[in-house]
């Protein structure tokens, strides 16, 4: 993969990059494991605080569920409170486990990916126009995702 060159000034040291991976490549790659280290570190805290609010704005929605449709509130319930808030929870109490941090974006990921499958998977079965009003859902899951929870994307 071709690397990019970042300079500000002739005297400056050269920093390279990888385009793809956005990692330090060159003479800067050993800082590469502190700046990760540090980045878990600095953002753990700010992730699971933004765990526990996603998973409250996604419960309450619920309300949302049972107003508009209510035919097909307990299918909806299912998917917000048996598959997508259980999953939020198990991936917050994976956050105080040493593991999380070898695994930390694929598990971010992962969240945000059953996340927005809920949310697509309640655009399908709503009826028209209701399903209109849950495509707001789909950004704010992405919203949520990578602003708050820090999800790289690549």
């Amino acid at each position: 993969m071709k690397e990019t060159i970042y300079s500000d000034h002739e005297t400056a040291p050269v920093m390279k990059i990888n385009k793809l991976t956005l990692k330090f490549s060159g003479e800067l790659a050993p800082l590469e494991g502190s700046f990760q280290k540090n980045f878990y570190l600095a953002s753990l805290p700010h992730i699971r605080i933004a765990m526990i609010l996603g998973a409250v704005f996604y419960s309450s929605f619920g309300i949302l569920d049972a107003i508009l449709m209510p035919e097909q509130k307990y299918a909806t319930w299912f998917v917000r409170y048996a598959v997508v808030c259980p999953m939020i929870f198990l991936t917050f109490l994976a956050t105080f486990f040493k593991f999380f941090e070898k695994y930390m974006q694929p598990l971010l990921a992962g969240a945000l990916i059953v996340s927005g499958g809920g949310i697509i998977y309640m655009i399908i079965i709503a009826p028209p126009p209701v399903n209109y009003s849950y495509y707001a859902g789909v950004l704010l899951v992405f919203m949520w995702g990578y602003t708050f929870m820090r999800v790289f994307f690549l």
